[in-house]
């Protein structure tokens, strides 16, 4: 260290397993209201992991060029430049992960478990999100003061402090004793009552975006590319305070087989959702995609949903919107050197309200995988949310969709200090305010495809948050 220079800080780790296993909603929520940022990534199945982190210890963040990790003050402790937002962060979280696995130095740590990181990319990971989205950078992965995590079976926390200067051990007991403190938030604030109706004002008139899926087709059938995803935005104006950790329990309970997830902004907003979709999931040597595209509606009755699902297996039209997108991850996977296995069909998955044409792709790499965030860097935007080819896709969306997607249809998940992490597609979400939210939904185009019934399919899309912020007695008007 030179002279004058400030000492290095020291992070420091407790990993400690628990006798009990806490509702992960409530936790954030209690969190929330006591006035801690909060962030949630929970996925049903015993073989999964999902976490709650509470409070802030150091963010993985980009403004759409390089990458940073900030502490909680906004002070900058280590930057990389010069490369896509997402490739940067990823190089960023592997020189800060090699830290964490080398004993000494200013790092203290209990070599137990991973340190993860919660959080999300931006659509555009190469633009600063604007309005609405002004509470959110275009890449955000948070190192929590105390990380929930259930996996397997078992439930532990992970306690995080970061301190100036050298790591005295009292001081360093203490800080993580604080963030341990955390689990025990009492019930919160107190909440008024929740709303009672719910006014919706349609952004775009219909109308208009209908131009814009007739003008798209146009564009496909010119030969300019063969998919773009035009999305829709549905503002809900409540009267009366929405609380995220009722539109989770809501979610979680209609959508039982989904990521449930919140990701906050600075600025109080949250995006809250519960997506089916997997971008890459990475275990090791091992990585798992899930890409969906291609839809229909549930049936009425077991009979109608079985044809349904016959017809959206037969459907020209889906199966060649969903081949472009597993096209695409097959050749993406591959060419960063893995071995990748996927069925010759695609599979009907039925959730509450929906079912989609879902195909499981598995890559094995032969040495060392790259980690999730790398994966992340070569996929996203996929097809399923940009378009076919990607280039050419952005610039339409750009000229046709007129709204400012954020973190929709972005990237949401957690990364770990051993490269793994689980990282999906943001769908059926909302950006949620004080007494009001705005919801999204898109749809694929392809040269065949019938504008009204790509309107449909938005509406029924916007149905699963639509659902979840209106109670069984509130009032829904306009729209």
């Amino acid at each position: 260290m030179t002279a004058g220079a400030a000492p290095s800080p020291t992070l420091a780790l407790r990993f400690t397993e628990l006798d009990h296993d806490p509702d992960l909603v409530d936790l954030v929520t209690r969190a929330r209201d006591a006035g801690h940022s909060a962030t949630l990534m929970e996925r049903p199945g015993s073989q999964t992991l999902s976490a709650a982190g509470l409070g802030r210890t150091v963010d993985l963040v980009s403004d759409g060029t390089g990458a940073r990790i900030e502490d909680p003050d906004g002070t900058v402790l280590e930057a990389l430049e010069g490369r896509d937002p997402v490739s940067a962060a990823a190089a960023l979280w592997e020189r800060w992960s090699r830290r964490l696995q080398t004993p000494g130095g200013s790092i203290h740590h209990d070599t137990s478990g991973r340190v993860l990181a919660l959080g999300g990319v931006a659509f555009r990971p190469d633009r600063t999100p604007g309005e609405p989205w002004v509470g959110f950078p275009s890449l955000l992965f948070r190192v929590p003061r105390l990380a929930v995590v259930r996996s397997r079976g078992r439930t532990w926390t992970v306690a995080v402090a970061l301190l100036p200067g050298p790591g005295d051990p009292d001081r360093v007991d203490s800080a993580l004793d604080a963030a341990e403190a955390l689990l025990d938030l009492g019930g919160g604030a107190h909440r008024g009552p929740g709303p009672r109706a719910l006014t919706l004002e349609r952004v775009v008139p219909d109308g208009d975006w209908l131009e814009a899926v007739r003008a798209a087709r146009l564009r496909i059938s010119a030969g300019e590319l063969t998919k773009v995803v035009l999305a829709r935005q549905l503002v809900v104006h409540a009267d009366g305070a929405i609380n995220a950790g009722s539109v989770l329990h809501a979610l979680r309970a209609a959508y039982p087989s989904c990521r449930t997830f919140l990701i906050p902004g600075s600025d109080g907003t949250a995006l809250v959702g519960a997506t089916p979709e997997v971008l890459v999931a990475r275990s090791g040597a091992v990585a798992v995609s899930e890409p969906m595209a291609g839809s229909t509606a549930r049936g009425e009755t077991a009979a109608e949903d079985a044809r349904l699902a016959a017809a959206l297996l037969a459907s020209t039209k889906d199966r060649h919107e969903h081949a472009l997108v597993v096209d695409d991850i097959v050749a993406t996977l591959r060419g960063a050197g893995a071995e990748v296995v996927f069925p010759a069909e695609p599979l009907v998955v039925s959730l509450a309200n929906i079912q989609h044409l879902e195909t499981p792709v598995r890559a094995t790499f032969a040495d060392r995988a790259p980690s999730a965030l790398q994966l992340c860097a070569a996929l996203h935007p996929t097809p399923a949310v940009g378009g076919h080819p990607r280039d050419a896709a952005l610039r339409l969306i750009d000229e046709l969709e007129g709204i400012d997607r954020g973190l929709y249809s972005g990237v949401v998940g957690w990364i770990d200090s051993a490269g793994d992490g689980e990282l999906s597609v943001a769908l059926r979400c909302g950006l949620l305010w004080e007494d009001g939210a705005r919801l999204y939904a898109g749809v694929g185009i392809v040269a065949d495809s019938d504008p009204e019934a790509e309107f449909a399919e938005t509406e029924l899309k916007l149905g699963a948050m639509l659902s979840a912020l209106a109670g069984p007695s509130m009032v829904t008007k306009g729209g």
